[in-house]
């Protein structure tokens, strides 16, 4: 499903917000699974048809209700070419503890820094500088997950200028501090210590 919606910069499965110790109460999931449940005495076809289409619906579902992932915007006129985006995006992943150099990534795609810049707004609903801000961030949580780096480490390894600018960012765009996140990510271990 987040193939289809052209997500291909995260991987969904890690994006999915923590909803640990709070009930589950979703109508919508809710329905969709008894429809399925509707089809799963049936051996046609049809019941087969039926049950693709509503498993993508789920997915569909949890992706946009349970994590921030936004589907790429749909091709539009006056955008990127796919290979000037994919080459963009490629360069600017490729040293993300560096400032984007706007000049080269825009040379590399045949086109004036100003005309890269708008058209690549316009590709992907984000200027450059954003698009580059949630790639770190990106890189950021994958690094969190392992316990070798402190958070001001990260966050020089990730181009942000300290500390305190990451967690803005992160705060920005994830909606808790990294330190909050980084601790949501590890439940099994405060569980475990329980009585």
């Amino acid at each position: 499903m987040a193939e289809d919606l052209n997500i291909h910069d995260a991987d969904p499965v890690e994006e999915f917000l923590p909803v640990y110790g709070m009930v589950l109460a979703d109508p919508a999931l809710y329905h969709l699974a008894v429809s399925v449940g509707e089809t799963l005495d049936r051996g046609d076809r049809w019941a087969g048809a039926i049950r693709r289409q509503l498993t993508h619906a789920v997915a569909a579902h949890l992706l946009g209700t349970y994590t921030r992932l936004k589907p790429a915007p749909e091709t539009v006129r006056g955008g990127l070419a796919p290979w000037q985006l994919r080459r963009a995006q490629d360069r600017i992943r490729a040293d993300l503890a560096q400032a984007i150099d706007l000049r080269a990534v825009s040379e590399s795609c045949g086109l004036s820094v100003s005309h890269f810049a708008r058209a690549f707004r316009q590709s992907t609903g984000i200027a450059p500088h954003s698009w580059l801000t949630g790639e770190r961030i990106a890189r950021a949580k994958v690094m969190m997950r392992r316990k070798d780096r402190t958070l001001a480490d990260i966050a020089l390894a990730c181009g942000f200028a300290d500390q305190s600018h990451f967690t803005r960012a992160f705060a920005k765009n994830q909606g808790t501090t990294p330190g909050r996140w980084r601790r949501l990510m590890e439940p099994e271990a405060r569980h475990a210590t329980m009585p």
